[in-house]
Formats: C-alpha cells, sequence, structure tokens
C-alpha cells in the first residue's frame, strides 16, 4: 500500500546507494518485520536450518542488516543446544544483555568498544548520547521527559532506560528472568531459544 500511494520502494544508503525498502521507509524495518516472523514461527532445528539457507540466499544482496544475519545463524544453534546451557546462566541473560548495552556505550573509547561500536554501525554511540541524558538520581530512576526521535536508536535496553528509567528496565528484566526459570522448569526448550533470539535481536 506504501508503494502504491507513495512509491516508497526504495532507500538511499550512503555505503550501499540505493537499496529495496519493501514499501518501508526504512529498509530495516522490512529486515525485522521477516526476523521476527522467523523467530516465533520456526521451533523446530531443521525447518530453522532450512530457512536460514533460503532467508540468506533470497536476501543476500537486498538485505544489509547485520542483525538480520546474526539471528539466521543464532536461532538454529539456540534450537540445537539451549537444552544444555545451565538454568542459572540462562535466566541471567536479560541481565548480562542489559549490562552489556550499558557498558558499550559507557566505554566507547576502548578497543573494545570501539570495536564493537563499529560492528554495530554505531549503536553504541548513540546510545551514549542517551546515556549521558541521565544526569540526575531521578532521571536515572524514572527517565527522562524528553523526545529524542532524531537519534537513531535501536537497542531496547537503553530506550527503556531513557524513557523509563532504571525501574522501569527492572521491572522488565524481572519478567524475563521469571519467566525464563518458569519456561526453563517445563523444558520447553524452543519457546527459550524464541525469547533468547528475540532478546539478542532487540
Amino acid at each position: 500500500l506504501n508503494v502504491a500511494l507513495n512509491g516508497q520502494s526504495f532507500f538511499y544508503d550512503f555505503r550501499y546507494g540505493y537499496i529495496p525498502s519493501f514499501g518501508f521507509l526504512n529498509p530495516n524495518s522490512f529486515s525485522q518485520f521477516i526476523i521476527v516472523l522467523y523467530i516465533f514461527w520456526v521451533r523446530n532445528y531443521f525447518y530453522s536450518i532450512m530457512l536460514s539457507i533460503v532467508l540468506y540466499f533470497t536476501f543476500k544482496d537486498i538485505i544489509f542488516a547485520r542483525s538480520f544475519y546474526l539471528i539466521l545463524i543464532l536461532q538454529p544453534l539456540l534450537l540445537l543446544g539451549v537444552k544444555y546451557i545451565p538454568e542459572k546462566i540462562l535466566v541471567m541473560l536479560p541481565v548480562m544483555l542489559f549490562v552489556c548495552s550499558i557498558v558499550l556505550s559507557l566505554f566507547l573509547e576502548s578497543d573494545y568498544g570501539s570495536f564493537f561500536n563499529s560492528m554495530l554501525s554505531g549503536r553504541g554511540y548513540y546510545s551514549s548520547l542517551l546515556i549521558s541524558e541521565l544526569n540526575s538520581i531521578d532521571k536515572i530512576l524514572f527517565g527522562v521527559n524528553k523526545n529524542m526521535d532524531d537519534i537513531p536508536i535501536d537497542s531496547s535496553f537503553v530506550f527503556l532506560l531513557y524513557s523509563y528509567g532504571l525501574l522501569a528496565v527492572s521491572f522488565f528484566i524481572f519478567l524475563y528472568v521469571r519467566g525464563l526459570a518458569i519456561i526453563y522448569r517445563s523444558r520447553d526448550f524452543s519457546l527459550i531459544a524464541v525469547l533468547i533470539s528475540f532478546l539478542v535481536y532487540c
């Protein structure tokens, strides 16, 4: 519909030139749409391998988002091996991802920070701009009441911390930790793979 009404079928990227956007304003939105469907639909290891191969060869010269290809590799590996990960490590994954998101934005000047920032196309730098706005206890706990639409922020943890504060992030993480523990005990490892892939992607 967006293509028909607005002619929005390509997006200009200074690195890759004109790339298909499939009607979305940003081509990354299309890759997000595809990968979220993939994460939630495919619960079988064999099918995940087959679909990863099909998606890779279908979109390898069309989608340039690295996170898209990361999930195509990660999801089959998780479906295969998640049951071998100890519960204590697995349930702490949301905490570890949150800490890594914050540490990346705070230590951009280090060799590791610079490397990961470049691997994530500058996401660490953009996250650091939001983190720098959290300059009082009140803002850290409850977030910043200011719109930052001009900063492309893709880290859900940093966005939650900036917008709603540490209390909201802590509640969000608690729900994931508790949910992962309950699901682990019910032995639904395919659902755990879905949640981990979704958390990593976000």
